[in-house]
């Protein structure tokens, strides 16, 4: 890099960091207040692990999103946008899960175990195409699985195996198990299905959030970093750019909502009562928090 190239880098994260100074002077707090004390429910649940796998789903999906979460406030200090869409997908992700087996009813015991297995599941995946490639038998899987099967997961595998004849030899989600929903889209649809269409947070609302954060993970967002000009022509944005100080705000506080619905799951499934109620207080305490930060509104724009 050029020393011009490399002072205007400089230049554009110091202008990016001191645009949104006053969002990220409240919105980092939040974000790091939040992973800090989900960790703390995260610890009560794993202490109060009573050896049944399915009780194990719902802090495992919480476990991801604190992590995403956590890198998220490192990002929004650095004034960080795009890159954070990729956290942001994870953390819809797990809490749709989340919300999912919460209210599988009298099926959550087998879809949670579903979770825990298809760690195995991928694990098995992984390893018969690795020796594939490299000529060796995997004999191997068939003695796992056995094992597996001793320990819990025979429903869950012989499932697994009914699901993958009746879909043409293809593999099947863990969720679409037990007659669960075909993709995470149908998923959605059934976790959102109390809310209208076409009304905010509706399951098409967050299909299309999760197209655009999608589209960011395989590098298709070419239209959020490039700009057209006035004369026709259009040119590449530089880092850490975005139309909206708004954009930047509904990035955060989506992924710091939805971290705090799960923690509210998490509560209730794997939490004591006495523990519920300490805990209740302080997530009920970071909604006016978030919702100071509504008064940057979608029509104040950056310049670019």
């Amino acid at each position: 890099m050029t020393e011009q190239g490399a002072h205007k880098h400089v230049l554009d994260r110091e202008l990016r960091k001191a645009e949104l100074k006053e969002i990220i002077d409240e919105m980092y707090p939040i974000l790091v207040d939040i992973v800090d004390e989900s960790s703390w429910v995260l610890r009560e649940a794993f202490t109060r692990y009573d050896g049944n796998r399915e009780n194990l789903a719902i802090p495992l999906l919480c476990h991801s999103q604190f992590e995403m979460l956590d890198a998220m406030s490192e990002l929004c200090k650095e004034a960080i946008y795009l890159p954070a869409y990729l956290q942001l997908r994870s953390i819809q992700e797990s809490h749709y899960y989340s919300r999912f087996l919460d209210k599988s009813g009298d099926l959550f015991q087998r879809r949670a175990i579903a979770y825990v297995y298809e760690y195995h599941r991928q694990y098995m995946v992984l390893g018969r195409r690795l020796e594939s490639i490299k000529g060796e038998d995997s004999d191997w899987i068939e003695k796992h699985l056995e094992e597996l099967a001793e320990k819990g997961f025979k429903e869950t595998i012989d499932e697994h195996k009914r699901a993958k004849k009746e879909n043409g030899n293809r593999s099947c989600q863990w969720y679409s198990l037990f007659n669960g929903p075909a993709n995470f889209t149908d998923l959605t649809k059934e976790v959102l299905a109390h809310i209208p269409e076409g009304a905010d947070g509706s399951a098409e609302a967050n299909s299309i959030m999760y197209g655009m954060y999608s589209q960011g993970m395989h590098a298709n967002d070419h239209y959020m970093r490039i700009s057209s000009n006035n004369d026709g022509t259009a040119e590449i944005k530089s880092f850490r750019t975005f139309n909206k100080i708004n954009d930047f705000v509904v990035c955060y506080g989506l992924a710091a909502r939805m971290t705090l619905f799960s923690v509210s799951i998490l509560l209730q499934r794997n939490c004591t009562n006495s523990f519920k109620r300490g805990v209740d207080l302080w997530i009920n305490n970071f909604q006016p928090r978030l919702q100071k930060l509504e008064r940057f509104t979608p029509e104040e724009e950056v310049n670019e």
